[in-house]
């Protein structure tokens, strides 16, 4: 792959004695053996992504055995904070779809590089101005196994999409992360991501809780965050068409009838239901649900055609190893674990003890405000009430709105403006603001604890 600024002679000449000295591989990099054998600097030298052109920051990658019987291998980019602060947070991002890759976020969301198109004509890629990775180490993390690079020696065998397998996955990485990178240990952490990835990410964080309770971890765990989380498919997507009837894109008439129609499909068979509703709302608005206020759809074609490249396979590690954006059998597989109410006294807990951070956008045509809000009011925790009562601030700047918000216990509410699904992507200055300040204060920066 070109990049968009041309190479130089000496750029060119560095690829060449890399791939004569095996840095380049048809095998994938596999840590783990590294970290049994107690080669930590090795597994470090190995995993560092040698971009020549310097587009690419400082960063590793690899894959991490996480099930020896299985033989599950999660694929992982770790991107220390570009800014170089010692007390930067490392932040795990987790992606939705289910079965899609973080890499949609890397190149259309948060990440340092976002896509362009080389001299040639080709998809490939630049860095940004401003990213997440600016100011946060982060540690993106692809699973279940068939998302991205990661894959299982046994097949489909390997596929978890149940809640106590996945969790096991992500914490046996989690466990080895450390082991590699043990200075991130001294960091505070984040854990978190995107859509019914929110439930990977509360799974996770309630196993480091536990054993931070029994006094068997030592790890910093701050917070979670989750950008238009799924909490509860039943009761979210019962309110699926009122954003669409308060913008005026469909009749009170038309928004009663498709209710009732989507309660009898509940009834019939819930997960027909959550696969089938995408379909019936584009055919309702003949809009995009990713962003009901343009027809812009994600650039999943042109992010794989870029991880798909020979050059950044041999940058990443990832040998031969075939690139996933979004695996419609993990999609398939997840959607009875997805449409399932959450575990409540998980993030309950995490709630009592832990910043937490949700946040939506008002143009999302999937996980808008009326349904998070039907199932926050829900929720038994000690700060109910109150949350219940709350009243929306507005977050504006220079007389321009950036969203709203409500911060309420450990509980910071926000509704990103002028954004869809991909709201790291439609308003990337504005989450990277309301990142700093929810691990300076916990919310928005004029609410500080």
């Amino acid at each position: 792959m070109k990049m968009k600024t041309s190479l130089s002679q000496d750029s060119i000449l560095l690829i060449l004695i890399l791939n004569v000295f095996k840095v380049v591989s048809n095998q994938p990099l596999h840590l783990s053996p590294y970290l049994e054998q107690g080669n930590i600097e090795t597994a470090k030298r190995d995993s560092l992504v040698n971009d020549p052109t310097r587009v690419i920051p400082t960063s590793y990658s690899g894959l991490f055995t996480v099930d020896e019987v299985l033989k599950n291998h999660l694929w992982f980019w770790f991107i220390p904070a570009i800014n170089s602060d010692p007390k930067a947070p490392l932040v795990i991002w987790l992606t939705s779809g289910p079965g899609c890759s973080t890499m949609l976020n890397m190149f259309y969301g948060n990440g340092p590089l976002k896509l362009t198109k080389n001299s040639n004509g080709n998809d490939s890629y630049e860095r940004r101005v401003n990213s997440w990775a600016q100011t946060f180490s982060m540690l993106y993390i692809d699973n279940i196994v068939y998302t991205g690079y990661s894959y299982s020696d046994s097949g489909n065998k390997g596929i978890k999409t149940t809640k106590d397998y996945y969790t096991q996955d992500l914490y046996s990485f989690v466990q080895q992360f450390y082991k590699m990178f043990s200075e991130m240990k001294e960091k505070d952490l984040y854990v978190g991501g995107v859509g019914s990835a929110f439930k990977y990410a509360v799974s996770l964080a309630y196993k480091i809780h536990e054993d931070l309770q029994a006094k068997r971890d030592n790890i910093l765990l701050k917070g979670i965050y989750a950008g238009s989380p799924l909490l509860d498919g039943r009761t979210q997507l019962r309110h699926i068409y009122e954003p669409f009837y308060s913008l005026g894109f469909i009749s009170y008439k038309q928004m009663i009838n498709y209710t009732q129609e989507d309660e009898m499909l509940n009834n019939l068979n819930e997960k027909k239901h959550y696969l089938n509703l995408e379909s019936v709302i584009y055919k309702m608005s003949n809009l995009s649900l990713e962003n009901i206020n343009t027809f812009t759809l994600s650039p999943d074609t042109e992010i794989n055609n870029v991880m798909s490249t020979d050059a950044i396979k041999s940058l990443l590690h990832v040998g031969n190893n075939t690139f996933e954006l979004c695996n419609l059998e993990i999609y398939t597989q997840s959607a009875d674990d997805v449409y399932q109410p959450f575990q409540t006294t998980e993030l309950v807990t995490l709630l009592e003890n832990y910043k937490v951070l949700l946040f939506t956008a008002v143009f999302d045509g999937i996980i808008s405000s009326p349904g998070l809000e039907a199932v926050l009011m829900d929720m038994p925790w000690s700060m109910q009430s109150a949350y219940n009562d709350s009243v929306r601030k507005v977050w504006r700047e220079d007389n321009v709105v950036k969203g709203f918000y409500t911060y309420v216990g450990n509980l910071c509410r926000v509704v990103i403006h002028n954004a869809g699904m991909h709201i790291t992507n439609d308003q990337l200055n504005v989450t990277v603001q309301m990142m700093e300040d929810f691990w300076h204060y916990g919310c928005i920066s004029n609410t500080p604890q």
